[in-house]
């Protein structure tokens, strides 16, 4: 889910890279029914009144607390992964010669590169009061070219530099262009649309201020 940013990073870590095709059609089969079968549960028990964050439809008990935390978890090593690529590029242009080295200065370098960028983090977080909003934003404007356009496009212009694209089958071909002219416009298009409209509905008439935290009773 979303791991673009990350394959090339796992695969160049493996020890047999070759491998990496197979890891990932098994975790993408594991991560697909896991996110479908909580789709299913909770629409099930919910209906068309569950809510986008699913921890708010479920009773204030100890089983909500205890799923609370595992989103936290789940939370915390997700950006672990995903800050990684960026960590390392700001970390080897600022220091380039203590990037793989051991020591003090590199780890401490380090710890103030990914401590600066958590800082950022959280007050944009909470700054915005609709961040859930602001991430349909930003998802609009960089995951629907990160999954649909720029992969085809690399794909294409790969096969012409290497003069290879003549024998790609027609239904790759086919495939291709659909990604870039329909499926990328369409969700660009709607997702932008959609997550704007969200944040001028919550913004109008609501006393919420940042780094106000959301209540039970709120919800």
């Amino acid at each position: 889910f979303q791991g673009q940013s990350e394959f090339y990073e796992m695969a160049s870590e493996m020890k047999n890279p070759k491998k990496f095709p197979f890891s990932l059609g098994v975790s993408q089969v594991i991560m697909a029914s896991m996110y479908l079968f909580t789709a299913l549960l909770a629409y099930t028990y919910g209906g068309a009144n569950v809510n986008g964050f699913i921890l708010y439809s479920l009773p204030e008990n100890a089983l909500r607390t205890v799923c609370s935390l595992l989103v936290g978890v789940h939370i915390i090593v997700a950006y672990m992964i995903t800050n990684q690529p960026l960590a390392y590029k700001t970390h080897e242009f600022l220091s380039k010669a203590t990037i793989h080295a051991s020591g003090t200065k590199p780890a401490l370098i380090h710890l103030a590169i990914t401590s600066v960028f958590l800082a950022i983090g959280y007050i944009v977080s909470n700054v915005i009061p609709f961040f859930a909003d602001m991430q349909g934003v930003i998802s609009a404007f960089a995951a629907a070219p990160i999954i649909f356009f720029f992969p085809a496009y690399f794909y294409i212009q790969a096969c012409r530099k290497n003069g290879d694209w003549t024998g790609v089958p027609i239904y790759e071909k086919a495939w291709l262009a659909t990604m870039i002219v329909v499926l990328f416009p369409f969700c660009f298009g709607v997702g932008l649309v959609s997550s704007i409209s969200g944040i001028a509905t919550n913004w109008s008439g609501s006393d919420q201020k940042p780094f106000q935290c959301i209540v039970a009773s709120q919800l």
